[in-house]
């Protein structure tokens, strides 16, 4: 992963959103195989303003790494429960699966 490449793609969408828009970027599944960590501080310094992560796991090892942006958790809210002190916002959809 060039994390310089990936910033500038983030700050290139970035330009294009009204600046009311926020940006979460999606880092699951180890930010697809980039490295969580590093992603994600690649799109923060790009310009993203939260994360989205599947599990409760990704989202604990962002906050480990010093992320303070809102994350996302795509997972069920019964899991997400235990990471409340961690301000997490687990996802939550009217669409039955």
């Amino acid at each position: 992963m060039d994390a310089r490449t990936l910033a500038a793609n983030v700050g290139a969408v970035r330009r294009l959103l009204a600046p009311s828009v926020a940006l979460c970027a999606v880092v699951k599944g180890n930010a697809f195989g980039h490295g969580l960590a590093g992603a994600a501080a690649a799109l923060a310094a790009g310009g993203a303003d939260a994360f989205a992560v599947d599990s409760l796991e990704e989202a604990l090892a962002l906050r480990a790494a010093g992320c303070a942006l809102p994350l996302l958790v795509m997972c069920p809210p019964t899991l997400v429960l235990s990471g409340h002190a961690a301000s997490l916002t687990p996802y939550q959809s009217d669409t039955p699966r």
